[in-house]
């Protein structure tokens, strides 16, 4: 389900192929796969994003990851606004 009731808010629930394609487009590059998360790193850089295998991410979950990867808070709305569309 896309949806989840946290307390009295609605937390969104975010596909994990949405949050790879936008950490991807953030400059990152899968570097290697553990038995609970993927590694990305923007090359040239030391920065890297580990991101849970799940299929599906909480949107606090990826408010942290996008940040990570360097999004402003306005991007990381903007994303999370078109992933609302697509549900």
């Amino acid at each position: 389900c896309p949806l989840r009731r946290v307390g009295r808010r609605v937390q969104m629930r975010i596909p994990r192929e949405q949050v790879i394609a936008r950490v991807r487009e953030a400059g990152f590059t899968f570097q290697k796969q553990g038995s609970r998360v993927e590694i990305f790193r923007q090359p040239g850089t030391k920065q890297r994003v580990d991101l849970p295998r799940r299929d599906l991410y909480e949107e606090k979950l990826v408010r942290v990851v996008l940040s990570q990867a360097g999004l402003t808070h306005q991007q990381i709305e903007g994303f999370l606004k078109a992933a609302i569309k697509q549900q």
